[in-house]
């Protein structure tokens, strides 16, 4: 039987692989998506109540968690919408960026474009504060690989939504005719990646 619809090569390809994402991030101790990002992918990790600055005891939490992940989160993707408004019809691909709460990386940090691995970090001050290591270039699919973390780099959490902004635009500006993000990570110097 011939079907009449008309669907691109590539739609059950995509399809496949977003679904095999959503499974992986569940499977692997992440959180449900966010409300209103099904691609997104944050792992368990700690909630905070923001009257008291201490971290909830919740079961539905992780306490191997170092740091702040779900608000953190929500709050960055609804920063860098407003952030990279003005480019966001530039970006062909999605850049990935996935949120962990400590090294155990149930986010997948290292297969994402932008892994984030939660923390204890010395902010500019000299003071401990929460903050994240990074892993560039990472991705799952037809070119997998293991994302690149550059010797002594990690960004406070007050920092994240500047360093990604910054890092978002300079791949814009440098990459070449449909070069991926993680293809533009393994192609520049360490300086362009901080």
């Amino acid at each position: 039987m011939h079907c009449p619809l008309q669907v691109p090569p590539d739609f059950w390809e995509c399809r496949a692989l977003h679904i095999l994402r959503v499974i992986d991030c569940v499977l692997a101790w992440c959180a449900p998506p966010l409300p209103d990002r099904p691609d997104s992918c944050v792992c368990v990790g700690q909630c905070y109540d923001s009257s008291q600055r201490q971290a909830l005891d919740f079961s539905e939490f992780c306490k191997l968690a170092i740091v702040e992940t779900k608000n953190r989160a929500t709050d960055l993707i609804e920063d860098l919408e407003k952030r990279l408004a003005d480019v966001q019809g530039e970006v062909d691909n999605p850049v990935t960026v996935n949120l962990n709460g400590c090294p155990n990386a149930c986010a997948r940090t290292q297969v994402s474009d932008i892994g984030l691995k939660g923390q204890l970090v010395t902010d500019a001050d000299g003071n401990q504060v929460e903050g994240f290591q990074v892993h560039l270039g990472g991705g799952l699919g037809h070119d997998p690989g293991f994302g690149r973390k550059i010797r002594g780099h990690k960004v406070t959490s007050a920092e994240l939504g500047d360093y990604v902004e910054r890092l978002v635009r300079r791949y814009l500006d440098q990459r070449s005719e449909d070069e991926l993000f993680r293809q533009w990570v393994d192609r520049v110097g360490d300086e362009e990646l901080k």
